[in-house]
This record gives structure tokens, C-alpha cells and sequence, in this order.
């Protein structure tokens, strides 16, 4: 619906809590009265010229990705939160709307945190990871609210189900970025 009146910072939805939001791109398919995009693949893999050769490729691919400490171990721990510790070290964490390189508070709202267990129940906000279609790193965290936290309060029961958790672009968008205190 806002994406059909206009509204420029829209995204496109898959996987029920995935989003692609950079560049307006539900903005365009509402523009365009695009409601949805189904793929469904019908032709399998036998069109490859050299399936032997594009199988070991990937299997390559696999291995790499696997080897490597952000894509083999970190993005898949601690998900793209991993991300915030790192960038703000380095110095370039966008900080109160981008006037600093870097958040005081970073280590609060970073992967690691997420794993930490909350004081209200002794949790941890970090339920599962999750991957998008065919990916093998599973970045993607699966995560709950604390449930005494004022956004719950007087809400049904179906809001504290695990969903879609907190990512490094929302992370510093509407943590460090935002932060004003």
C-alpha cells in the first residue's frame, strides 16, 4: 500500500521476514502495480553445458566461503550483526547521522549481544539462524522480543513468536546512526 502511493524508501518482502530495500525497489513495483513475483523453475539443471565442471565449481565456491573466518564462522554465528563490532573498530561505523565514525555503544547492539541471555528471563534474543534460498552461510537470525518490553505490552500472545531478527544495516540505521542520548 505505501509503495503504491509513493512512498520512496519502500522494500520487497520473500522468505516472510527477508526484505531488499536499498535503491526504493518496492517503490518501483508499486509504481508499476507489481503486487508479487513468483519464480518457479521448471528446466532443472540439464541445460548446463558442463555440469561436472559447474558442480565441482560450486563445490569450490562451498569450500572457500566455508574456510573464510566472516563467512565461514562469523556470519553464520553471529549473523550480519557481526558486522557492527568490526566496522566500528576500524572506524567507520556511521554515528549519530553520520557526523562520527564510531558508536561507544556498538558492542550493545552487535551479534555477540544478541547471544548474551536478557535479564527479564534469562534468554538470549537469538532463537535460530536462518538462509535465505540455497545459501550456505546463513546469516539470517531468527529471534525474539523480550517480552516485558514496553512494544509487548497489551499486544496478543502472537507477537512474541520468534521472527525475522535484527541485521548490521538496521542495527546502525536505527541504533548508532539514530542515537541521540
Amino acid at each position: 500500500m505505501a509503495a503504491e502511493k509513493g512512498v520512496l524508501l519502500c522494500g520487497v518482502v520473500n522468505d516472510l521476514h527477508r526484505a531488499a530495500g536499498r535503491s526504493g525497489v518496492g517503490t518501483v513495483m508499486g509504481s508499476k502495480n507489481l503486487k508479487a513475483v513468483a519464480v518457479r523453475g521448471s528446466r532443472g539443471l540439464r541445460h548446463i553445458r558442463d555440469l561436472k565442471a559447474f558442480q565441482e565449481a560450486t563445490e569450490r565456491g562451498k569450500k572457500a566461503l566455508a574456510e573464510n573466518p566472516v563467512t565461514g564462522q562469523g556470519l553464520p554465528t553471529y549473523g550480519t550483526q557481526v558486522l557492527m563490532n568490526l566496522i566500528n573498530e576500524m572506524g567507520a561505523m556511521p554515528t549519530r547521522n553520520w557526523q562520527t565514525v564510531q558508536f561507544e555503544g556498538a558492542s550493545k547492539i552487535s551479534g555477540e549481544a544478541m547471544h548474551e541471555p536478557r535479564q527479564s528471563d534469562g534468554k538470549p534474543n537469538l532463537v535460530r539462524n536462518g538462509a535465505c534460498f540455497g545459501c550456505t552461510i546463513a546469516c539470517g537470525r531468527i529471534s525474539t522480543i523480550d517480552p516485558t518490553h514496553f512494544s509487548l505490552k497489551g499486544k496478543p500472545e502472537h507477537f512474541r513468536k520468534a521472527s525475522g531478527g535484527l541485521e548490521y544495516e538496521a542495527a546502525w540505521a536505527l541504533g548508532c546512526d539514530y542515537w541521540c542520548g
